[in-house]
């Protein structure tokens, strides 16, 4: 039986670092990249991380995130960009091969 694989963002800590153990306990192999491996705020960083995977992913884990404590009129213009691109413009981006009509993608969604 082939070894399943886990892509979980995040993994550094906190629930991130909880679910990434959990899954070694399974014995999935667990792809926990660092933030200079895969950088959330980064298009190009994202891009190049999941076209240099060697091997489908079953498994996805969104799980990085910001979380800016504050009244939004005291938050500035680049704390806001860097919210919604880590928050979700970036699990968009990490997620959208799996939408792939080609079949060619290196992430599958499982159901």
């Amino acid at each position: 039986m082939k070894q399943k694989i886990a892509l979980v963002t995040g993994a550094s800590r906190g629930i991130g670092l909880a679910v990434a153990e959990c899954l070694k306990k399974q014995g999935v192999k667990v792809l926990a990249p660092a933030r200079q491996e895969l950088d959330l705020l980064s298009e190009s960083s994202i891009d190049s991380y999941l076209a240099g995977l060697k091997q489908p992913v079953d498994i996805l884990v969104n799980n990085a995130g910001v979380n800016i404590l504050g009244c939004l009129e005291e938050l500035d213009d680049k704390v806001i960009e860097e919210m919604v691109q880590i928050d979700l413009l970036a699990p968009l981006r990490v997620v959208r091969p799996t939408c792939s009509r080609d079949g060619e993608t290196k992430i599958r969604q499982n159901r």
